[in-house]
């Protein structure tokens, strides 16, 4: 059946000769077992498969390793692609207007791991391109073969929102389907050959087909059109996704003091144009701190999520003041000077009876970011107040303390904790 579907790709090619397919891209599960010579030579490189011959002849062939091809010694001996880790089987690179990113699921790729720092890296460099991300098991599918990766979801789905990426190509499950999620859709491309797998009717999908079949994408420098094609050449669905736009500016979400009073998180709503790992010292230069010194700073693979070392630790119960100054997103969007104040939680060994007073519990934030009972929405609010040309003595008497927006956030803070009274009461 593989050739078979290979001899419909080559004929829809040569509609548009000049247009169509001259970059495929495989999902993974290239041969029944990738640690056999044999296989290959029978399954891939045979040379009485006369399409096979012609499409590895003619055309650009790059994909992903699948949970098949073992220990990949034998895919990386056939394709030599260029390779960031001499065990990883993860790289990159352009076609036109497109970025493709080939993700390993076969070695490390957790958060932590060299592969999602490579990864962070990869698209964060990869500015006004259609972003393409191919890894063999789907984060989002319809089911049926197998389930819905937790490793993909919670490891690989961060880098496609914080970075933009337009489509995922997957395979493993043996059939055509696509999903959407958050504007981004998630192929996967599993029909090329093996015994096909009966897609879940209960799995949430935008389209579902069990048949041989490919898809297929006319890329533009704005837009990818796809299309799913069946082995005989009907159509099975047609769509059009557009280039992502440009991030909007960054905004920190969270923020809190860790127990201990040593660690500070902070997390932002875009990934930022800043590594830490490579030079931490330029990166300590946009946080500041009242209470001791910042000492260190990290930055997460998907570059949003940043942790700061405070030296000496900040004491349990009083609050620890950040500023933040000369963030941008990657796309050069500029945040605003922040400044918050963090209450430093006590240890669980200090607080068993747990917060008893009627105030503020651990880890509340006098900032724009989440609050702990959710009673007002910071964000609006400071943008009401901010634009409001309000002049009541409150917001008056605490401009004194800071500039701009943190005057604001800190009075979000006074508002709720010491006078609940409505939003007319300053108009």
């Amino acid at each position: 059946q593989f050739d078979a579907v290979v001899s419909q790709l080559l004929s829809d090619a040569a509609v548009l000769p000049t247009r169509r397919e001259r970059l495929v891209l495989h999902t993974g599960d290239w041969v029944s077992s990738g640690s056999t010579e044999l296989e290959w030579q029978s399954e891939v490189l045979n040379p009485t498969m006369p399409n096979l011959r012609q499409m590895f002849g003619n055309l650009l062939v790059v994909g992903a390793r699948g949970n098949h091809e073992g220990v990949a010694t034998l895919m990386r001996k056939y394709f030599p692609w260029p390779y960031v880790s001499p065990t990883g089987s993860y790289f990159s690179f352009n076609y036109g207007p497109i970025h493709v990113t080939v993700v390993d699921q076969y070695v490390a790729y957790h958060l932590t791991s060299e592969q999602a720092f490579w990864l962070g890296r990869d698209l964060r460099n990869a500015r006004d391109q259609l972003k393409v991300l191919v890894f063999h098991e789907p984060a989002y599918s319809a089911g049926g073969g197998h389930l819905n990766s937790a490793g993909a979801i919670a490891n690989l789905v961060p880098f496609v929102r914080a970075f933009g990426v337009s489509v995922v190509l997957s395979g493993h499950n043996h059939y055509y389907a696509r999903v959407t999620q958050a504007d981004t859709q998630y192929i996967t491309a599993g029909g090329g050959g093996s015994p096909l797998h009966t897609p879940d009717p209960s799995f949430a999908v935008a389209c579902a087909d069990k048949s041989y079949s490919f898809a297929r994408f006319d890329v533009t420098p704005s837009a990818l059109y796809g299309w799913g094609i069946r082995v005989d050449g009907t159509q099975i669905e047609q769509y059009v996704v557009p280039r992502h736009p440009d991030a909007t500016p960054p905004a920190i979400t969270t923020a809190q003091v860790l127990p201990g009073g040593t660690e500070v998180v902070l997390q932002f709503s875009e990934a930022l144009a800043m590594d830490a790992q490579e030079n931490s010292n330029l990166a300590l230069e946009h946080f500041t701190t009242s209470t001791g010194t910042l000492t260190s700073v990290s930055v997460s693979a998907t570059f949003a999520e940043v942790r700061l070392t405070v030296s000496p630790a900040a004491l349990p119960n009083r609050w620890l003041w950040i500023g933040v100054t000369g963030l941008v997103d990657l796309y050069g969007n500029p945040m605003s000077t922040q400044a918050l104040e963090l209450l430093v939680p006590t240890l669980p060994t200090d607080d068993a009876e747990g917060d008893t007073d009627g105030g503020d519990t651990d880890n509340e934030l006098r900032s724009d970011a989440l609050w702990a009972d959710g009673d007002v929405s910071p964000p609006l609010a400071a943008t009401k107040l901010s634009n409001s040309g309000c002049s009541c003595n409150t917001t008056t008497s605490v401009q004194h303390r800071a500039l701009g927006a943190a005057a604001i956030l800190w009075f979000e803070s006074l508002r709720r904790r010491r006078r609940r009274y409505s939003d007319n009461d300053c108009a």
